[in-house]
């Protein structure tokens, strides 16, 4: 009886959804609005039903396309699924649900508490197959265009740095003793950092061609650029267009944040020892330089996209370009001294395909 109990209630849940997605879609049809979007079906699978968000900057969402793709999966779901809906509301995955389908959500989790006080354990085994085959189907709609497809493609790989690594230059904090001060060894440039085994750091490698007249939802949730050390933290970033961009002032000196683009609006901040400020780029552009009016050593880069494939290089030079529908893509690496490169690369549905960069010494 326990079991047909839950299959029913996944099944009721999964018919009232794909009725609520439905008319959506028609409506997206009409013109009248874009429906969900990859990036949203991406936080609202793994945010919701998994209990998680990713939590790498360069994978936006990371959807299964409606399988646990490992068991850890399906235990994190059952986790995130116990929490509650009170618990799930001020998670960051809630923040980019569209509303219908916190509706849909909160009644999920109303039938959920009535059966639990009703003594009634659920199998979460069950539950959970069932979901997956309810949103294993395409729910977007794209106004004039196909609806997009979940394919799970993967793009990765490695950027790497031939020959000999220029010598990072000290930079001299000695015009603000409060930021050399917080400073026990010398402070290089970062320029070029690569590793003894030429693994290359900060270089943003994206999606620049092929994904068609897909459009994506900007996420809501903020990103943040921390200055401290009198340093910008991360060095190099990527957001998404008017994705909020926090800039957090955490020295014990004012700083003047001035990004000078080319595409988007310039703008240029004071902001006091211990202050936020909120702003965002409006246009895609690869990428930003962003200075400090005040301590010109302070320099980075902010690189907006308008849409999610895109990834930053870490200490070991890697990138993962995840979720890709299939198709022909170009696929761009960036590096703010080394210039750029470039390669094309096929990829099927749930196909991962490995590929890398080479920069050569200036």
């Amino acid at each position: 009886m326990n079991r047909i109990l839950t299959f029913a209630l996944a099944i009721a849940v999964c018919l009232g959804t794909t009725m609520l997605l439905a008319n959506r879609a028609q409506t997206s049809a009409r013109g009248q609005n874009s429906g969900a979007t990859l990036d949203t079906d991406g936080a609202f699978r793994d945010g919701v039903y998994m209990g998680r968000l990713t939590a790498e900057r360069g994978r936006p969402s990371h959807p299964t396309t409606g399988r646990w793709s490992t068991e850890k999966d399906r235990t994190s779901f059952a986790a995130g699924y116990n929490r509650g809906y009170n618990d799930f509301l001020a998670s960051a995955a809630a923040a980019e649900m569209p509303p219908h389908r916190l509706l849909m959500l909160r009644r999920f989790f109303q039938d959920y508490k009535l059966l639990e006080g009703k003594a009634v354990e659920v199998d979460e085994i069950l539950l959970a197959v069932t979901l997956a085959i309810c949103f294993s189907i395409p729910h977007s709609v794209k106004a004039g265009g196909p609806s997009p497809t979940l394919t799970g493609a993967t793009v990765k790989g490695v950027v790497k740095f031939e020959g000999k690594a220029p010598l990072a230059k000290t930079i001299s904090m000695a015009a603000d003793p409060s930021c050399a001060k917080q400073h026990s060894s010398p402070v290089m440039m970062q320029e070029v950092m690569a590793d003894a085994k030429g693994d290359l750091q900060n270089v943003i490698v994206f999606v620049s061609e092929g994904l068609g007249d897909r459009t994506f939802e900007s996420p809501t949730q903020p990103v943040e650029v921390e200055q401290k050390g009198c340093m910008y933290l991360p060095h190099v970033l990527a957001v998404r267009a008017n994705q909020p961009l926090q800039l957090v002032n955490d020295d014990p000196t004012s700083h003047n944040v001035h990004p000078i683009p080319a595409n988007n609006r310039e703008w240029n901040k004071a902001e006091p020892p211990g202050s936020k400020m909120e702003e965002a780029f409006a246009r895609e552009e690869i990428a930003i330089p962003v200075k400090c009016n005040v301590h010109p050593w302070m320099r980075g880069y902010i690189a907006v996209f308008k849409h999610p494939y895109f990834a930053v290089t870490g200490q070991d030079g890697s990138f993962d370009l995840s979720n890709l529908p299939q198709g022909t893509y170009t696929i761009k690496a960036w590096h703010e001294k080394l210039g750029t490169s470039t390669q094309t690369v096929t990829i099927g549905a749930n196909e991962t395909k490995e590929i890398s960069f080479t920069f050569k010494g200036m």
